[in-house]
């Protein structure tokens, strides 16, 4: 079987390269098919999700709207002629809109006529009726796509998978993580999947699992799923279930396909993962309280998986409700502090930077969620939380 780039530890989404499948040309492509652009590299993308078509930002003004003239042109009907703006800044970007009919959201929040809102990476910006991803790379714009279309989903898995287990040793109980790689080919489906681990009677995710998708790391052509179901019976999308006795497994994803220019990467389309699991429609009630239940947990990983679910689904909702945030920020502090805990000196150097770097995103959500009116135990919690990873974190780099 190909052998899978080694992902350290699934501590964060890395950024990597993918290819377009229908409609995402190259950034080379991309760039040819847009009138006028010359020679300059661009300094940004779009993507439309609905067309799935890419854009390069080249020009200082991109303008967006419905007129085969606009940089961005757009076909639906509820899209003004000229909607919006995307501008470069010298510390990054700006959208505009310049007087739609249909108005405009960046992530979720309603702009005003012609009141620039700063970009960042990642961000949704939707334009009436269509929705743009923007990103300053192409390999960013990929990654965070695919997080758009299956963090914090449900799937229903068409696979077998193996499950973490526990394991003695010293007198202490560990979990021991186990994974699956799946090879899939774009033509026959899943053409191979190997487990580090065998799948033992009873256990494990079977064929039909309802699984939560707790995070989505894309690195090299290789996109990795956290997944989790509940332990022993009962239906994930039934309101009514109890969230609480969970089992979690690791599923790495590549695409063979001979014509893949190297360092270009695969493009994850849903036909390409069918064989795999098929994403449930909307069940954002479900995800939400499997979200909370894992900010609950004690496991490093579930903590890991919480703090980034809870904070993407702040931004998807675009409210200036801070719950999302302060509990976001509370999970990622003990993540931080029980992945110290559970790994102690056997963490690289590399491991304990990308912790230090999720306990500063841990900070910025809880001097957010204040900003947007947090207060009391919620608020005390999480700060407690962050400042035990804090001292753990210098400890260990005392030693």
């Amino acid at each position: 079987m190909t052998r899978f780039f080694a992902l350290f530890i699934a501590f964060s989404a890395l950024p990597a390269t993918s290819r377009g499948q229908e409609g995402p040309p190259s950034a080379v492509a991309a760039v040819e098919a847009l009138p006028n652009a010359g020679d300059d590299e661009p300094w940004g993308y779009l993507y439309a999700v609905r067309s799935l078509n890419t854009y390069p930002l080249i020009d200082v003004d991109n303008r967006i709207g419905r007129l085969p003239e606009n940089h961005i042109a757009l076909t639906s009907s509820r899209v003004s002629r000229r909607h919006g703006v995307i501008r470069r800044r010298d510390d990054g970007a700006e959208f505009v809109d310049v007087g739609s009919s249909n108005g405009s959201r960046v992530n979720g929040a309603e702009t005003r006529r012609d009141i620039p809102v700063p970009l960042e990476p990642g961000d949704r910006i939707q334009v009436a009726d269509e929705l743009l991803l923007y990103h300053t790379s192409l390999d960013g714009l990929w990654n965070a796509e695919l997080r758009m279309r299956l963090l914090s989903s449900m799937v229903n898995l068409n696979v077998n998978l193996p499950q973490d287990f526990a394991r003695k040793s010293l007198g202490r109980e560990a979990i021991v993580p186990v994974s699956s790689e799946a090879l899939v080919s774009p033509d026959a489906g899943v053409v191979e999947i190997a487990h580090s681990s065998a799948i033992e009677p009873g256990s494990g995710f079977g064929k039909g699992t309802a699984a939560f998708v707790g995070n989505v790391i894309l690195d090299d052509g290789v996109v990795e799923l956290s997944l989790w179901a509940l332990e022993g019976a009962g239906s994930m999308t039934s309101r009514r279930a109890s969230i609480s006795r969970l089992k979690h497994t690791t599923l790495q994803i590549a695409i063979t396909d001979d014509e893949t220019t190297p360092g270009e990467g695969p493009w994850f389309s849903p036909q390409y993962l069918s064989g795999l699991f098929d994403v449930f429609p909307e069940a954002r009630d479900v995800s939400l309280r499997f979200a909370t239940s894992l900010a609950a947990q004690t496991q490093a990983v579930a903590l890991r998986d919480a703090s980034v679910v809870l904070a993407f689904r702040h931004t998807l909702s675009g409210a200036t409700e801070w719950k999302l945030l302060t509990l976001s920020a509370q999970a990622g502090g003990s993540w931080v502090e029980n992945a110290v805990r559970e790994r102690r000196m056997s963490l690289t150097q590399i491991e304990r930077n990308a912790l230090a770097e999720a306990l500063e995103a841990s900070r910025a959500r809880l001097r957010r969620a204040r900003e947007l009116g947090a207060e009391g135990e919620r608020v005390a919690d999480a700060e407690s939380a962050i400042e035990r990873a804090k001292s753990r974190l210098e400890a260990l780099d005392a030693r």
